[in-house]
């Protein structure tokens, strides 16, 4: 039995050139943690990190730079990004429509932290089904554990190259109501409205919270 922290970093990607800069930002702070990466359940995406994962490469370094600053690091980019690696276990395919996100045959099945930015939202439609989904992820955490979530508000599309896919638009009182409803208490909330929606999406807001799992 581990004791240690597990984690498990869950993003949307919707490319494969910026991939591992969506993970950079959570996995640098994270890095004296075990930690799971997560993205969507693509293949390609999925190979892409797995293969950073086990190269010697370092990537979007500016970005480590900036949060070794933030947290008065002595560590160089390279140490923190080979300490990221080697606290990584695995990289594990989720889709949260289901209610076992992560499938069966996963040898980790519960966490003690879980992040996910711009992933809920875009996988949902209606309200209940975003309801759906957050249950399934809570599912995946531990009694007592955290959910850092990240996402937009008032967003209800968005595009993938010139694709364009239709999401559940979400106001705060929506997100709220629905994780105290999957029996987790809100610890914070922040939101910043915004104007900078355009032709990837029509979002008029983002947010960040924490919330504990009952």
């Amino acid at each position: 039995m581990r004791s240690s922290t597990q984690v498990l970093l869950k993003a949307a990607v919707y490319s494969t050139s910026g991939q591992v800069r969506q993970y950079i930002p959570s996995l640098v702070p994270a890095a004296m943690l075990m930690t799971y990466i997560s993205p969507t359940s693509l293949h390609k995406i999925g190979k892409v990190l797995t293969d950073w994962w086990k190269s010697d490469k370092t990537s979007v370094e500016n970005v480590t730079e900036y949060i070794l600053m933030k947290e008065n690091s002595s560590e160089t980019v390279t140490d923190r990004h080979n300490t990221m690696k080697e606290k990584v276990r695995d990289v594990l395919s989720i889709d949260v429509n289901l209610s076992e996100p992560l499938g069966t045959g996963c040898d980790v099945t519960h966490f003690d932290i879980i992040t996910s930015s711009l992933c809920l939202e875009a996988a949902a439609q209606t309200l209940d089904q975003y309801r759906s989904n957050a249950a399934n992820v809570s599912s995946l955490l531990k009694s007592g554990g955290h959910l850092i979530l990240n996402g937009v508000l008032g967003q209800s599309w968005y595009r993938v190259g010139e694709a364009k896919f239709a999401c559940v638009s979400l106001t705060r009182e929506d997100i709220e109501s629905i994780f105290v409803s999957c029996g987790f208490d809100i610890v914070s909330m922040e939101t910043v409205m915004s104007q900078e929606g355009g032709y990837y999406s029509d979002f008029q807001g983002y947010f960040i919270m924490h919330a504990n799992k009952n």
